[in-house]
């Protein structure tokens, strides 16, 4: 797996390099396919071939200028190139829905599983989309520069969005216009301060403060990079070797920029002069016509693919309706049942979503998505959806359409640690997982609960402190406080039944001596004293399929990592119990959980439907599998 301090020296390599369904007429759409990107456009074949070859290049430059990231498969972005501002409008209706609010050229949304372009090609200037290559920057370094500074990752952004083609070469850190001006009639942010920003900063989360960092560590990153023909570049590559040495930020800041109140002064004096350095490589080739592979959509296709980008953003009253009469005039179409599927999920109609991923399957049995999406909702709720060898062979034919696909690792390193006898499998799943995308922090915790299982607690400690190191979100941070938070009080249980049993040898010994002085001096048998070490008691058996009960949680109690709980129902009540409750997956279609959530602490009193594995020989009915807050 690679961690947060291995990635950053790929860097330094190269700091050493100079919906409108009323229309009359439905709209006609092509589709362009080359080898990173699908663009689907109603601006014309030409317009979307022009499109589609401009982002290869702007792809190959970033990778050529990141050279880890070619040791990485990166997914395929769809690119809906739009001929006009309604046809844009119609996308991202909610830029539209104020008066005065900013109209864009177009935005980059990316999730877990997809990423998508949406941008209108009638625009001018010389290249209106440097947000989207800001945005599409960032989904090529952030899977795996965990840990980046905040200013710096921003900043790179901005470096590299400001790209331009000149005829072979292509220019590499021009000056953004926009953001000098902001820098130059704002007051300027103390560098301790811009170098302690993070995501609940409001630096970076109040509009009038936003603009400034923005702009700020543009520059910065700007004048280290290039500034004064590469002067300052020791410093930066200084910066980012104690960084990747495990120095915290303001130390390397510190050590390696000297007096920061003299740097804020040197960068004031820069931005005022508006000195416009740039360095320049080769261009990449462009795309031969040959290899922009085009064809004309059917309107159901173009409405399923609109619907997929409208109900990925969460816009689904737009979404419906597209997704809707895409399955009306054909419902035999993979990708609509595949987005429908994802429409009824965030509906939390959990049958309805499976259900249609199920068609999705029968439908394209060459998506990868498809196949993990119904895996993953086949084992999360009802008992009967999908048996887990089912889900597992699913989740496998997954990975073999798509070996890249880091959350159908982690998918079924969850459900082989369900098995003790599979725990070792779970391990090596989830380090692919992590090692895909280190930056994920929760691949990292997935990676240290199954170490917990497997009783490697220092491992699982150092993996919890490297997470807790690497994470920028808040509910990344609260995630992985809380689990090292359980390695802790694992640690200090283990301490603890140590110590006990050291006294309870000790007392045995010292019982043993006494017994064998008496008998010695009475010549009769010696009986033993003290206490008798058990044997530990074998898991039990499960006792039947997977079952369901709802009720309400009561008298939740916790030793170490093991759960036991009751469910009090009509009439009777029911003893459930968890050996390691960082393998229950939780649930809940209406209720919040706090960031801190401990379910030794939170689930006390709590309606929920809990799946179970009956067992036999135990003082409780099962064991936990999963657990949906329904409050």
């Amino acid at each position: 797996m690679m961690s947060a301090r291995r990635v950053l020296p790929w860097l330094l390599l190269l700091l050493a390099t100079n919906v409108c369904l009323a229309d009359e007429k439905p709209q006609k759409w092509v589709e362009v396919r080359t080898p990173n990107f699908v663009v689907i456009s109603n601006a014309g074949q030409r317009q979307a071939k022009k499109v589609a070859a401009k982002f290869e290049r702007i792809r190959a430059v970033f990778r050529a200028a990141l050279p880890f990231a070619s040791q990485h498969a990166n997914p395929v972005v769809t690119i809906l190139a739009v001929k006009n501002e309604k046809s844009l409008q119609d996308l991202l209706p909610e830029y539209w829905a104020t008066k005065g609010h900013m109209h864009p050229a177009g935005i980059f949304y990316s999730d877990e599983e997809k990423s998508y372009v949406a941008l209108r090609t009638d625009v001018e200037g010389e290249d209106p989309y440097e947000t989207i290559y800001h945005e599409y920057f960032h989904s090529l370094t952030v899977p795996y520069f965990p840990g980046l500074p905040l200013w710096f990752a921003e900043g790179l952004a901005d470096f590299y969005a400001n790209v331009a083609f000149q005829g072979n070469d292509v220019a590499l850190g021009r000056m953004s216009l926009g953001r000098l001006r902001v820098v130059q009639e704002s007051r300027f942010i103390p560098l301790e301060t811009l170098f302690r920003v993070n995501h609940s900063s409001p630096y970076y989360n109040e509009k009038d403060k936003t603009s400034v960092f923005y702009a700020e560590s543009w520059a910065l990153t700007h004048y280290l990079m290039i500034g004064d023909r590469g002067a300052h570049r020791p410093m930066l590559h200084e910066y980012l070797e104690r960084l990747n040495h495990g120095a915290p930020q303001e130390e390397a800041a510190k050590e390696a920029f000297g007096d920061l109140k003299k740097l804020g002064k040197e960068l004031q004096l820069y931005v005022s002069n508006s000195i416009a350095y740039n360095f320049t490589m080769k261009a990449p080739p462009g795309m031969k016509d040959a290899d922009l592979h085009a064809r004309e959509l059917s309107e159901a296709e173009s409405e399923a693919i609109r619907g997929d980008f409208q109900v990925r953003r969460g816009r689904l009253v737009e979404a419906k309706p597209l997704l809707e009469d895409a399955l009306r005039q054909n419902p035999n179409l993979g990708i609509a049942q595949e987005a429908m599927g994802w429409l009824h999920f965030r509906q939390n109609d959990h049958a309805a979503a499976f259900k249609a991923f199920g068609e999705a399957v029968r439908l394209d049995p060459n998506s990868y998505l498809a196949h993990y999406f119904h895996a993953t909702l086949g084992t999360e709720n009802d008992a009967d959806l999908l048996l887990e060898e089912d889900a597992a062979a699913e989740l496998r034919h997954s990975l073999v359409l798509n070996p890249q696909f880091a959350p159908a690792y982690s998918a079924l390193a969850w459900l082989y640690a369900r098995t003790a006898g599979k725990l070792p499998e779970a391990l090596s799943l989830a380090q692919v997982a992590a090692g895909l995308e280190p930056g994920r922090v929760a691949y990292q915790l997935n990676v240290g609960a199954i170490l917990l299982q497997l009783n490697r607690v220092d491992e699982a400690l150092t993996i919890a402190q490297r997470a807790l190191a690497a994470a920028s979100e808040p509910g990344e941070r609260a995630q992985a406080d809380a689990f090292l938070s359980n390695v802790q009080r694992y640690l200090e249980s283990r301490a603890e039944a140590r110590r006990r049993q050291a006294e309870a040898k000790e007392a045995r010994a010292s019982g043993q001596a006494a017994d064998d002085a008496a008998s010695s001096s009475a010549h009769s048998p010696a009986t033993a004293r003290g206490t008798v070490p058990v044997e530990p008691r074998s898991a039990p058996k499960p006792a039947g399929r997977p079952a369901l009960a709802t009720g309400k949680i009561t008298g939740v109690s916790c030793n170490a990592f093991e759960l036991t709980l009751t469910l009090k129902m009509s009439g009777y009540s029911l003893d459930l119990h968890a050996r390691n409750y960082m393998n229950i997956e939780f649930y809940s279609t209406n209720w919040q959980a706090p960031d801190n959530f401990n379910p030794c602490e939170h689930l006390n009193g709590l309606p929920a439907q809990i799946k179970y594995t009956p067992v036999k020989g135990a003082s409780y009915g099962g064991e936990i599998i999963t657990i949906d807050v329904r409050e």
